[in-house]
């Protein structure tokens, strides 16, 4: 079965989720309408908050949210490549993560280095269910494709979500602003993070 259209995808994850004891569900990033102040903002209504909002009491459900390394365009040779504006968002989209586990407290937040897979599967004993494609929970307005499997297919996407949860950190607000300061160089996230920038 194909899911072409954000509809599609939400009402089916929707629907598995509700049905299966567990989940995991890999992104790379997260966005559910809360924006950089923490606040749940509905000038920008995406179907991932409604989602999130369905299955918050959802027995065991994994997020596997993939974080970036740091990244400017700005000019190596001015400030020392470091673009306040760049190091601001960045800081702000990472931290953002653990605004997610607060609002959504009950389900398991992990972050994971690098990850940029796509996945979400759920089972309840041996059989599994499984959406494997190219959509993110970031509230993207792309063309993006999934394709469902079951089976031994399911079950091998399962075994392959599981090493990333286990490859995986929980969400803790100190951790990431650690790997903030490391990944940039720069303390200036934590004067952000601070209402000092």
């Amino acid at each position: 079965m194909l899911l072409k259209t954000p509809e599609d995808y939400y009402k089916f994850l929707g629907a598995v989720a509700r049905a299966s004891n567990h989940g995991i569900i890999t992104s790379f990033g997260v966005f559910a309408s809360i924006g950089f102040d923490g606040n749940i903002n509905h000038k920008y209504p995406s179907k991932e908050y409604d989602f999130l909002n369905d299955v918050k009491d959802h027995p065991d459900l994994n997020m596997v949210i993939g974080v970036h390394g740091y990244y400017s365009s700005h000019p190596k040779d001015v400030n020392d490549g470091q673009c306040r504006h760049c190091l601001a968002a960045y800081a702000r989209r990472t931290i953002r993560i653990d605004t997610h586990r607060e609002y959504f407290p009950n389900l398991k937040w992990n972050v994971l280095r690098s990850l940029h897979s796509k996945v979400a599967v759920f089972w309840n004993g041996d059989k599994a269910i499984a959406i494997v494609g190219s959509r993110n929970f970031t509230n993207s307005p792309n063309h993006e494709l999934s394709i469902v499997v079951q089976g031994d297919e399911a079950l091998a996407v399962r075994e392959y979500a599981q090493s990333l949860q286990e490859m995986s950190e929980p969400v803790d607000q100190g951790k990431l602003m650690e790997f903030l300061i490391e990944e940039t160089g720069s303390d200036y996230c934590m004067q952000i993070m601070c209402g000092d920038g």
